[in-house]
């Protein structure tokens, strides 16, 4: 039997350059709480996107949050994602931009986390082929990729939720899929989403469910207590 790993990437960003006039509002009915749930909970492990402007705006006006997250990605409970500083479609841009946008970012998360993002998300999924050799050379390991944009049945049927690697001009990438058709929500009783993630197991090669969820769908989601009822039903 096959291993299962759930990972849940928590998308905390602003396109653009402004910060929402919300962002209070956000911070107490999103960021807060799921830093308090990350904290006091070991056993979930999670991924962590910000937009540059948005990780500022917390260094200024929350520094606590800072100081949370050094706690928790000094024990690797949580992993904080590198991508462009303004949310960019890297796809429009041309490659010095692409460039300008992760060094920017790359300098807040040094100066913030004080450690260097392994991995790179991608605004709306906008892919191309040649990014991987802009991503290869701020040696980033891995990409998260929209499941529903690839080749599945290039992939193979038991390679579908597991990582790949992706080359352009010689340059290499690993591809970790997103598949939101996992992305929890309070609208499916938990026993449905368990019994749909207990399917997925059988098989000799173990899978990665990773899905992306925003503020808005987090907010739902930590007032229900959904990521409690969760670890009480993952033992199995």
């Amino acid at each position: 039997m096959s291993n299962l790993h759930v990972c849940f990437v928590f998308r905390i960003g602003q396109l653009g350059n402004k910060v929402p006039e919300n962002a209070e509002e956000i911070y107490e009915k999103s960021v807060k709480k799921l830093i308090g749930l990350l904290y006091s909970n070991p056993r979930i492990f999670a991924t962590i996107s910000f937009s540059g402007i948005m990780l500022e705006w917390y260094e200024k006006n929350h520094p606590e949050v800072i100081d949370v997250l050094k706690i928790l990605t000094s024990r690797k409970q949580v992993e904080i994602l590198g991508g462009g500083f303004y949310d960019p479609l890297f796809p429009l841009l041309l490659p010095v931009d692409r460039l300008g946008q992760i060094e920017l970012l790359q300098s807040v998360l040094r100066r913030t986390m004080g450690k260097r993002p392994r991995g790179i998300r991608l605004t709306e999924n906008a892919w191309e082929p040649q990014l991987v050799q802009s991503f290869n050379s701020h040696d980033f390991e891995y990409v998260l990729l929209d499941y529903d944009l690839l080749n599945k049945k290039a992939l193979g049927q038991n390679n579908i939720f597991s990582p790949f690697i992706v080359e352009d001009a010689g340059k290499t990438i690993t591809v970790i899929p997103l598949v939101q058709k996992f992305m929890p929500s309070t609208n499916v009783p938990m026993e449905d989403y368990i019994s749909s993630l207990k399917k997925l197991i059988p098989g000799p090669e173990p899978k990665i469910i990773c899905s992306e969820i925003d503020v808005d769908n987090l907010a739902e989601l930590l007032a229900d207590n959904w990521f409690y009822k969760f670890i009480d039903s993952t033992i199995f």
